[in-house]
């Protein structure tokens, strides 16, 4: 019976190694996918090791090469944060327009060709205003000049509005007889653009022969005499707009003594002056 017992143990331990899976056999196959990871490991490592001397050789061949490009300290200009030509442009009363300049150059920079209808003013190392003339001519005025250092300059075009109001002519009758009192009659050619539906003044100031010395009367004020008229078109033009001032007036200026000039001044109704012409004529005054 025992012996039966025996066998029949011997017997189920057998069938139970035959299910058990082989071990040693896995670890073969487990081995081996860890030798071949290894294997691969090490070739990748390689191909790492070699990208990466190929990688370095680039570097500092680009290195090399960028050492060319501008660094940070060479010398720059720039106007208005730019390096670039610059554009201003200012209407016929004149302006001022402050740019900015920077540079790293030690010496600074200066300012080229300045035109002679345009100022400077408060220049410093941050910058500087660029101050427009009033434009007396009929026409637009166009320039330029440079912000210049020892290795750079940026070019900057000014341009200015014609002036809306042109004097063209500008002479004298004597002794003309109005509203009943012998006067000195100017007569004055001009004329005007985009001021349609304006009031426009026209005002003759009067000095003495030196062109300066302005003409008073016994109160001590300026003698002139002025008259208005409508702009009734965009572009109106008064071939013989007239002024009048009585003989007397002149002849008994406080500080008359025998030569007069007079200046001729064109405003709008707000009493802004547009445009002039000076020392238009020289008078000799008498009481004929």
């Amino acid at each position: 019976m025992a012996s039966v017992i025996k066998k029949s143990l011997l017997l189920v331990l057998v069938a139970l190694v035959a299910l058990v899976p082989d071990v040693n056999a896995q670890n073969g196959r487990s081995s081996r996918h860890s030798s071949s990871s290894s294997s691969q490991g090490r070739s990748s490592n390689r191909t790492v090791r070699q990208s990466t001397r190929q990688l370095s050789k680039r570097f500092q061949q680009s290195g090399s090469q960028s050492s060319s490009r501008p660094s940070s300290s060479s010398p720059y200009l720039r106007v208005d944060g730019s390096s670039t030509t610059q554009e201003s442009r200012a209407p016929w009363d004149g302006g001022r327009q402050w740019f900015d300049v920077s540079t790293n150059e030690s010496g600074g920079y200066n300012l080229w060709g300045v035109p002679s209808w345009c100022s400077i003013e408060d220049k410093s190392s941050r910058g500087f205003y660029l101050v427009y003339n009033s434009n007396r001519n009929n026409e637009e005025r166009t320039d330029y000049f440079e912000v210049r250092t020892n290795n750079n300059r940026v070019r900057i075009n000014v341009g200015q509005d014609e002036n809306p109001v042109e004097i063209n002519n500008v002479w004298l009758t004597h002794n003309v007889m109005h509203d009943g009192v012998k006067c000195l009659q100017i007569h004055v050619d001009f004329s005007v653009d985009d001021m349609e539906g304006q009031d426009i003044i026209v005002l003759a100031r009067f000095y003495l022969g030196d062109n300066q010395t302005r003409l008073i009367d016994d109160d001590n004020d300026p003698i002139f005499v002025l008259d208005t008229d409508d702009a009734t078109w965009a572009s109106t033009h008064w071939k013989d707009f007239k002024l009048y001032i009585p003989n007397t007036t002149l002849l008994n200026a406080k500080n008359f003594v025998d030569e007069i000039t007079f200046d001729i001044i064109i405003g709008d109704e707000e009493g802004n002056i547009i445009n002039y012409k000076e020392n238009c004529a020289s008078i000799v005054a008498s009481s004929d």
